[in-house]
């Protein structure tokens, strides 16, 4: 067989024995494991996220509006975020960011029920488009009952 009538197959990512069919005849060549290989390095790296508001140990009184502020920020792209409020209170929320962003900010807030005591405790994470998820720590405030509101005379 002259050499201009062979021909080397090269595949990536599969470890199995590569036919091939040269002009004349049936060519079995071998694939070790050490030549596959991924030339670029996948990203593995979490987003950065951060609750930017309530402050953590901070406090508020029942009844009262507590705004939330989370920021996200990968080089890749963020695709979503999830906010988790437990306590004296549970409310989720997730929202989804087509296209993906390299920083993203979610602003809501949520409303203590009144005659509440106890804590909010805060929870965030964000997911870049190769499905890595980074999480902030919680922020936990604190809740206080209401004022009593003097009565007019």
């Amino acid at each position: 067989m002259r050499a201009s009538q062979r021909y080397i197959a090269q595949i990536t990512h599969v470890r199995r024995l590569i036919l091939v069919v040269v002009a004349g005849g049936l060519t079995l060549y071998g694939c070790r494991i050490e030549t596959l290989y991924d030339p670029v390095n996948p990203d593995r790296t979490a987003p950065d996220v951060a609750v930017q508001l309530p402050i953590a140990g901070s406090s508020t009184q029942s009844g009262q509006r507590v705004p939330i502020r989370v920021a996200a920020s990968d080089s890749i792209g963020v695709v979503s975020i999830s906010l988790s409020v437990s306590g004296v209170l549970s409310e989720s929320i997730a929202v989804d960011y087509s296209p993906p962003s390299t920083a993203v900010l979610l602003d809501t807030a949520v409303v203590v029920p009144v005659d509440s005591v106890g804590s909010l405790v805060i929870d965030a994470s964000a997911t870049n488009t190769r499905g890595v998820t980074g999480k902030a720590p919680a922020v936990i405030v604190t809740v206080t009952a209401a004022a009593p509101v003097a009565a007019k005379q």
